[in-house]
């Protein structure tokens, strides 16, 4: 029986910042399936199958949780409010935090969008930047680019970033 194997490398890369004279690494990761051989997958023993799921706890500040996150941000720089968002996030839907938003700011269109992004900025900021914040400032600004351009007007912004940081907060002090 042939089995499928996960085998994951990373790779740091340092580069020249023109603007600060620094440098800034970038931390990519590699995932490379090994093939099957084209047979079915088999059925797990029952032993393995009844094994509680190993739950992963993104409220720390570490490098696998870093890698996981930044896997959510998608080429333009937002976080979009997906499955893989929720379920990072031990959340179904972020309908509370729209529903304060709409009340205090009123209409803002993309609203999911802005309150992933600005969710996402936040955990980088209060979880991430503690032990990672090298490796963590390009995903940051691009998130903060796209940001600036789904909500123009800075006290609309401000505001929604305020909520954002108050629900990471919550979300960190909350029992599981």
């Amino acid at each position: 029986m042939q089995t499928s194997t996960l085998r994951r490398s990373i790779r740091v890369k340092k580069t020249a910042r023109k603007a600060t004279g620094g440098t800034t690494t970038t931390v990519t990761r590699r995932v490379r399936r090994i093939s099957m051989g084209g047979k079915a997958p088999t059925k797990l023993p029952d032993s393995l199958a009844s094994q509680p799921e190993i739950k992963i706890n993104h409220k720390e500040s570490n490098i696998k949780n870093l890698f996981e996150f930044l896997g959510l941000q998608s080429f333009n720089g937002k976080f979009l409010p997906n499955e893989s968002f929720y379920n990072f996030f031990y959340k179904n839907d972020l309908n509370d935090l729209k529903q304060e938003i709409k009340e205090e700011i009123g209409e803002i269109k993309e609203i999911e969008e802005v309150l992933s992004t600005c969710i996402s900025m936040k955990y980088l900021e209060i979880i991430m930047f503690e032990n990672f914040k090298d490796e963590c400032e390009m995903c940051y600004e691009k998130a903060e680019k796209a940001l600036k351009k789904m909500v123009e007007n800075d006290e609309k912004r401000n505001a929604i970033s305020e909520k954002a940081k108050e629900w990471i907060h919550n979300w960190v002090n909350e029992q599981e």
